[in-house]
């Protein structure tokens, strides 16, 4: 009987985290809706990876950590992870122009990947970051976080998640570096 009502349980609290992530995201796009070109914000669906296999895979010359990540691996990866958080940003004409994915702990969402469509002519070009940091906030405050945690950040753009988007490195001992913002 426990094993049914653990099972009840984690379908439960799946189901909060999921309700909780669809409203952070029509919170990004009611806040962001004048800011940036026109957008839709999804779960990373099984149409999401199929058009980053199609459209980004093949022209994608970016190397990790500066891009490149394999979106179907890292779907995989966070399948069963009910506190996930994560973006398909979809630009006009169902373009695919970003993914993103992070889960939470006690403190902070945290987004560990970010990547922007690598083509040059993606309707959402320089917003993604923008997008998906909106995004996290949001599902931050609806978790009851009081941070956002960007992962391992890519040494050169420090600059600009301090300077553009408020956030401050930290660089613990036994652990990797992530910038941090109080949300």
């Amino acid at each position: 009987m426990g094993e049914i009502v653990s099972a009840a349980s984690r379908g439960r609290a799946a189901q909060r985290y999921s309700d909780f992530l669809y409203e952070a995201q029509v919170a990004a796009m009611a806040t962001l809706e004048t800011a940036v070109a026109p957008f839709r914000l999804t779960v990373i669906t099984r149409a999401a990876v199929e058009a980053w296999k199609t459209h980004w895979k093949p022209i994608n010359n970016r190397e990790l950590p500066d891009g490149g990540w394999d979106w179907e691996a890292i779907r995989q990866e966070y399948r069963n992870d009910h506190k996930r958080f994560e973006l398909a940003i979809w630009g006009e004409n169902e373009e695919l122009c970003g993914l993103a994915i992070g889960t939470r702990n006690k403190t902070a969402a945290r987004l560990d990947a970010i990547e922007g469509s690598p083509s040059d002519s993606h309707p959402l070009k320089g917003q993604i970051l923008l997008i998906g940091l909106q995004a996290l906030s949001c599902y931050a405050q609806k978790t009851g976080r009081a941070e956002a945690w960007l992962m391992e950040p890519v040494e050169g753009l420090v600059e600009i998640y301090e300077q553009d988007f408020g956030f401050t490195l930290e660089r613990p001992r036994k652990s990797a570096p992530y910038c941090r913002r109080r949300v």
